[in-house]
């Protein structure tokens, strides 16, 4: 198996961090990140893929970016101010 970062190289430093940061999470976590910021799909069409209840992906949601925001404590990019703006050209990302 090929690890994603080989497959879809970070074009700048930052990116590579973020998705660092993404694949160090927990996997019930990485996957509704990876649907919802990745994939571009709602919490209702995770909810739903995952077959859990919405409340529920929005939960695991929070708490990712929770968890992120640890990560980018003291980074330039201070919070998770959103990942679309780490990952902004990475190929293979929405």
């Amino acid at each position: 198996m090929v690890p994603l970062l080989d497959i879809h190289p970070a074009p700048e430093a930052t990116q590579h961090d973020t998705m660092q940061a993404v694949l160090a999470l927990p996997l019930k976590y990485r996957v509704v990140v990876h649907l919802y910021y990745y994939e571009g799909y709602s919490s209702k069409e995770i909810a739903e893929i995952t077959a859990q209840k919405e409340l529920a992906v929005r939960q695991l949601l929070t708490r990712a970016r929770r968890k992120l925001k640890v990560f980018w404590k003291g980074k330039p990019y201070e919070g998770i101010q959103g990942i679309h703006e780490h990952t902004k050209g990475w190929s293979g990302i929405a």
